[in-house]
């Protein structure tokens, strides 16, 4: 019945649109447009920064210190830059590449080698790939 009476009832584009010119023109804001406030960037104070510090010195990730201040990943890391804290060194080392290898090799999942080594499943396969190891299948099963 909808699709009927705007077949048999179209809408007059024409004054609609002058409508909104002239609304354009007043300053007067449409009602169809919604806008959102604008977000105000979380500054934190000395005492977060410190708590920041400490907790990624301690061992915390820069995902959870983000989460815990409300702020995004990427500040999290500038600030540490800014403050001068050693970042950690992200990914696998040699000597993981190879452990990661021979476990690939035995039949392990890319997900159980990353949680072995703490580290995404994305990140074990991508330096699988640069060892020179050929994926298995998704469909693959170990026998």
């Amino acid at each position: 019945m909808e699709l009927l009476r705007l077949y048999l009832n179209p809408p007059n584009w024409a004054n609609r649109i002058t409508d909104i010119a002239r609304k354009a023109r007043s300053g007067q804001r449409s009602d169809s447009i919604r806008q959102q406030p604008l977000r105000r960037a979380r500054r934190l104070i000395d005492a977060e920064l410190a708590e920041l510090v400490a907790g990624y010195q301690a061992g915390v990730q820069a995902n959870e210190m983000a989460r815990r201040f409300q702020i995004h990943r990427h500040t999290v890391a500038e600030l540490l830059d800014r403050l001068g804290v050693q970042r950690r060194r992200r990914g696998l080392t040699s000597d993981q590449v190879a452990r990661a290898c021979r476990l690939y090799r035995d039949g392990w999942s890319l997900a159980t080698i990353g949680d072995e080594f703490g580290v995404t499943a994305n990140t074990v396969r991508r330096y699988l790939l640069m060892a020179g190891v050929v994926m298995r299948s998704a469909n693959h099963r170990p026998s």
